[in-house]
């Protein structure tokens, strides 16, 4: 079934090389990056995502590859980059080779996308979490946003720059180390099995 999804996802998404060179490998990537949070929605389809462009390393706000303050690992497009998320294939496979930490830009790209599909990027992917839960939710990003602001937290701190980041970057602890979230952050890990579809 994972593959059928996999498939499925690689003919409805084009993938481009810039300045780079995208292999089978690169491509399986990101496909798995895509599949894993939604595996559990059968019928799910990113039709706000056309296509994948592939960077060989991280890039800044103007899309430069050169020079100084190249800090950006991914992102989901806007304005003319609609429907288009930007990664760099460097971190697309240190994702899926590192297992020791929660850290995978693909799934985070992909979390902003599942948030958008609402029509508003702002941490709460209403089209996959039912209504009655909204709130509590938004507490939850809420106060642990500000928790990690004053105490700091083994959350990638990134998450604490606004409730669109916390989303995407609690997604990626989820997927890569559901037992450690689940531990430190039972809550938080209740929410994201419901937001997910994940278990009972």
């Amino acid at each position: 079934m994972f593959d059928k999804r996999v498939e499925h996802f690689l003919s409805a998404v084009k993938i481009t090389g810039v300045n780079a060179i995208v292999e089978d490998i690169d491509r399986l990537l990101i496909a798995a990056g895509a599949i894993i949070p939604v595996y559990s929605i059968t019928d799910w389809q990113y039709i706000n995502l056309h296509e994948v462009l592939v960077y060989p390393g991280s890039f800044n706000m103007d899309f430069d590859q050169e020079g100084t303050d190249r800090n950006i690992a991914g992102m989901v497009g806007t304005g003319a980059l609609q429907n288009v998320m930007i990664i760099t294939k460097w971190q697309l496979r240190q994702g899926f080779i590192n297992n020791n930490d929660a850290h995978n830009t693909a799934i985070h790209e992909f979390a902003h996308l599942i948030d958008k599909m609402d029509g508003t990027m702002d941490g709460v992917p209403e089209i996959i979490l039912e209504r009655k839960y909204v709130p509590q939710w938004k507490q939850m990003m809420e106060t642990t946003i500000e928790q990690m602001k004053n105490y700091g937290s083994d959350i990638d701190m990134y998450g604490a720059t606004n409730a669109v980041e916390f989303f995407a970057v609690i997604s990626e602890y989820f997927f890569e180390q559901p037992d450690l979230l689940k531990a430190n952050h039972p809550g938080l890990y209740g929410m994201l099995e419901r937001i997910y579809k994940i278990g009972g």
